[in-house]
């Protein structure tokens, strides 16, 4: 099985039909910090399941959700998640 995961909000550029999300917890936390760091742990997850994970974004982008489709598109993806 192949999944591809999409930790959005990253970035602080608009791109396209994406926008930037600077939210931040009561405590500091990036929204986009955290969407990334739970892609991650879930993706390391998966693949000890062994299943084919890849991520959208490996550091702190905003991908157009054209491109986001296209990756997962272009990895044969099983499943997809919406942005987390």
């Amino acid at each position: 099985m192949i999944v591809v995961l999409d930790p959005g909000h990253g970035g602080t550029r608009r791109e396209d039909s994406s926008s930037a999300n600077n939210a931040t917890g009561p405590r500091g936390l990036l929204e986009q910090t955290f969407t990334l760091q739970l892609a991650e742990a879930t993706g390391r997850a998966l693949s000890a399941l062994g299943v084919t994970c890849s991520l959208t974004r490996d550091r702190d982008v905003n991908l157009s959700l054209a491109a986001r489709a296209a990756m997962a598109r272009d990895a044969k993806a099983d499943a997809s998640s919406p942005s987390i």
